[in-house]
């Protein structure tokens, strides 16, 4: 009987290490996405006056 519990803490135990491998990797993939999306976005925000003059300010990507 000990010996079967042992066996099946093993078993969780190389499963959970598949689900946090399995996690990191898809934790990197979402941030190599972010990054390039990030990289690829331009903000154009409105300032305006009270003079009738308007200012945009423009970011360009990377």
């Amino acid at each position: 009987m000990r010996f079967m519990l042992a066996h099946l803490e093993k078993i969780r135990r190389a499963k959970l290490k598949n689900e946090a491998e399995t996690l990191r990797r898809c934790l990197a993939s979402c941030a190599e996405v972010d990054t390039y999306v990030e990289s690829q976005i331009s903000n154009i925000d409105n300032h305006a006056e009270g003079n009738g003059t308007i200012e945009f300010l423009v970011s360009m990507p990377r």
